[in-house]
């Protein structure tokens, strides 16, 4: 139920292409969200998220970026009317970070932590975007007062395929009771996240469907990119 991390794991996160790294671990992100909030934190809360795979990571980085889009198309048949884009293509930043001080989390996709939190293992792979229910849990697992409180909790990489490429790919949720995550960066990669149309080719008049499951990932420069990934390569996300 309760995981140790420390120097030696490194975590992932990818962010909009203009953050700094200071935006990475300010944990502002969350706190500012809109009243929804997100999946494990309410609006307020300062906490870091990050997956302890790059798939995982990357996976959660295209699924918005994919909501995005379809916002896009959705918003106005008035910028749609003279044809859609040539190129879906929205630009990260992927990093590469590692913790300077170990820190505790819940695992709470554990069995011991659902009968310590009374909470069914379905809640921690929904993929409605309503997230009462896992706020809910977060907030159980942060209040946990002294001497036994810990630092976040450790989930189920929703949007990522269950052990695609091998792996087995978690999100972590780090709260920020301080300034900031104390983490050092290990690296960061410019990105860019492409959808295309099903079929391939590109976004066209004639385009009906683009797929949305299966977005292509590439790096701004093909000599720097992170150890075991390609250039460019296409990964299948989750949406349901």
């Amino acid at each position: 139920m309760l995981v140790q991390v420390t120097a030696a794991n490194q975590f992932f996160r990818v962010t909009d292409s203009t953050r700094r790294w200071a935006d990475v671990i300010s944990g502002n992100g969350a706190h500012f969200l809109s009243a929804a909030g997100n999946r494990y934190n309410a609006n307020g809360q300062k906490s870091v998220y990050a997956g302890d795979t790059l798939e995982a990571a990357l996976a959660e980085a295209a699924f918005y970026a994919a909501l995005e889009w379809q916002e896009r198309v959705a918003n106005s048949w008035v910028t749609w009317a003279n044809g859609a884009p040539a190129i879906f293509s929205t630009p990260q930043k992927l990093w590469c970070f590692r913790l300077t001080a170990p820190a505790a989390v819940i695992d709470v996709d554990n069995q011991n932590s659902q009968v310590a939190f009374h909470h069914h293992r379905l809640i921690l792979r929904n993929p409605s975007r309503t997230y009462l229910s896992t706020q809910q849990l977060a907030n159980a697992v942060i209040s946990i007062p002294p001497p036994n409180a810990v630092d976040g909790l450790k989930a189920p990489a929703v949007r990522c395929r269950p052990q695609y490429n091998g792996k087995s790919h978690s999100n972590f949720l780090f709260v920020i009771r301080g300034q900031q995550l104390p983490a050092n960066k290990v690296d960061d990669w410019d990105l860019n996240i492409e959808f295309l149309p099903i079929g391939g080719g590109p976004v066209s008049s004639a385009t009906e469907r683009i797929d949305w499951e299966n977005p292509v990932f590439s790096f701004a420069n093909a000599n720097h990119v992170p150890a075991g990934l390609a250039a460019a390569f296409s990964m299948p996300i989750c949406f349901t």
